[in-house]
Parts: C-alpha cells; sequence; structure tokens
C-alpha cells in the first residue's frame, strides 16, 4: 500500500519504519526541515531501541519517504495516519491544535480517490469526530474519505517490540469498509483485533494507562503501611495476585511512575468526568 505518516515523533516514526519494513511504501511528514533531512540520512533525533536501523534500512529500499510537504505525501496515498504531539496544558487539558492542524493539511490535499485517515494521537472522546469535521470542511468536492480511531500503545524504549508485536490492536469505526482496510494492514502483526466505537476506542487508552496508574499508586500504598505494620509487600502483593481476579502483574512498589504519560492521562480523565458533571469514585493519584 501507498501510506503516510504525519508526524515524526517516536510514535509516527516507528510506525513508518515497521510499515516500510513490511514491503509498504511509506511517506513520513516532517515539518521541521533540518529533522527532515536527518531523517533523509537515517540520523534519529531520538533514542529508541532498534529504530535506527529499521529506518536505515527502510530508506535503503526506498519505501521510507521522508518529507515536509503535505501535496508531495497525501494525494496517492491510501491511508493516511496522524501521530502529531498533544502535550498536557497548563489546565490539564491537552493541546490539540496539532492534530487539527493535520487534519485541515491532509483535507486539503486528498484525492478523487477513497482514503481512510486513521488518528492516532492520543485524543478525549469526540475528537477524531472533529477532525472528520475539520477534512470535510477543506477536502476537495470529489474527495471521498472515512476516519479511524486507532490508539498505540507504546512503551519509551521498547517501541519498535511494542509495534511489532502488541497485545491487541483497537480499531474505532463507524465506515465497515475502513475498519476493513485497517484491520488487514494490522494482520501481519497476528495480534487480537478489537473494532469498537470511535469513541470507546478515543477511551480505551484513557482508561488503560489510568487504570495502570492507579496501580502503581495503589502497590505503593500498600509498601507504606507494609513497612508501619511490619508485613513483606512481597508476600502481600503474592497472595493478592494468586486472586485470579487481579493477577501478579504490573505490581511494582518503588518510586512512583515517571514521565509524562501517566500524569497526563490521569489528568485528562479527571477533566472528563468533571465536564460531565460525573462523582469520582476511584482512588486520587
Amino acid at each position: 500500500m501507498n501510506i503516510t505518516v504525519v508526524g515524526a515523533g517516536c510514535v509516527g516514526l516507528t510506525l513508518a519504519a515497521v510499515l516500510a519494513n513490511s514491503d509498504h511504501r511509506v511517506w513520513i511528514v516532517e515539518k521541521d526541515k533540518s529533522r527532515k533531512e536527518r531523517l533523509k540520512n537515517g540520523k534519529l533525533y531520538f533514542f529508541e531501541s532498534g529504530l535506527e536501523e529499521l529506518v536505515k534500512k527502510s530508506l535503503n529500499l526506498g519505501r521510507l519517504l521522508p518529507t515536509d510537504k503535505y501535496d508531495e505525501a497525501i494525494p496517492h496515498c491510501g491511508v493516511v495516519f496522524i501521530t502529531v504531539g498533544t502535550p498536557p496544558l497548563a489546565s490539564g487539558a491537552v493541546d490539540l491544535s496539532q492534530v487539527f492542524e493535520a487534519a485541515k493539511e491532509i483535507g486539503k490535499n486528498l484525492s478523487s480517490d477513497y482514503t481512510v485517515v486513521v488518528n492516532k494521537s492520543t485524543c478525549p472522546p469526540g475528537t477524531t469526530r472533529k477532525v472528520a469535521g475539520i477534512i470535510e470542511k477543506f477536502k476537495p468536492k470529489k474527495a471521498s474519505f472515512d476516519v479511524v480511531f486507532c490508539p498505540e500503545f507504546l512503551r519509551e524504549g521498547s517501541a519498535v517490540e511494542d509495534t511489532k508485536h502488541p497485545d491487541r490492536v483497537v480499531i474505532g469505526a463507524e465506515s465497515p469498509k475502513a475498519a476493513k482496510i485497517i484491520k488487514e494492514l494490522h494482520k501481519q502483526l497476528k495480534a487480537p483485533v478489537l473494532l469498537t466505537k470511535i469513541e470507546s476506542a478515543e477511551l480505551i487508552k484513557y482508561a488503560a494507562n489510568s487504570y495502570l496508574a492507579l496501580r502503581i499508586v495503589f502497590a505503593n500504598q500498600i509498601a507504606d503501611l507494609c513497612e508501619k505494620s511490619g508485613a513483606d509487600i512481597g508476600e502481600v502483593i503474592k497472595g493478592m495476585g494468586m486472586d485470579k481476579r487481579i493477577g501478579l502483574h504490573y505490581w511494582y512498589p518503588g518510586m512512583g511512575y515517571g514521565g509524562v504519560v501517566f500524569q497526563k492521562m490521569w489528568r485528562q480523565l479527571l477533566i472528563l468526568l468533571e465536564k460531565r458533571k460525573l462523582v469520582v469514585r476511584f482512588l486520587g493519584l
């Protein structure tokens, strides 16, 4: 397939390199000209295990095509991924300006052929429908498209392996035609595929990361209690984990969670609950 990935950060570049090494021809849009030139020379501007080798291989095969021009990357592609950043704002909400700008440029450059636009940027429920509205506003009259939300579940340092071997592929789509195309694109990954409503797929990402953060905080709280009461946290976790409803996975008492991802997910989830006037019924972080 001819595919475009808009956004050449960790998510976008990893996705593009993996697809390019699976016989697809992939354009990757990086608006920063200096970073685009580095990409063309096989030089990365961040470290991710195994990614530089994968990028160089796909460049040598002529299947990975870095560009800073939408009109060069979009018109001839059947699938376009949006993987731009959604950084947190001071309020705790996320900045969606890059997503909406990408949607505008994609819309302006669609051809008359059918295109599936896949949003992979982490966004609150309702964002992907706004993306569809922006594309509809700016697209040529004869262009036809559908939107899909397909969240990423990558860990820093393991992005290549997580892209190649995901636990699951979530596809939020209303169009059966679009869902079929994106499901077929992920077939080579041999992972379970879950087809959902668009809003469900958007919320799965927030719910999953917030729950993982909650497990870390809960484990630390129990570890503190163990220290004060003479109990052994290892024994407590083992006893909890023998309950099949709980399991032994992902109980890591220690320094707490780091980075911006879990914090961003959690704060945004609280905002979503508050906007809908829902009472927060679980432990705060």
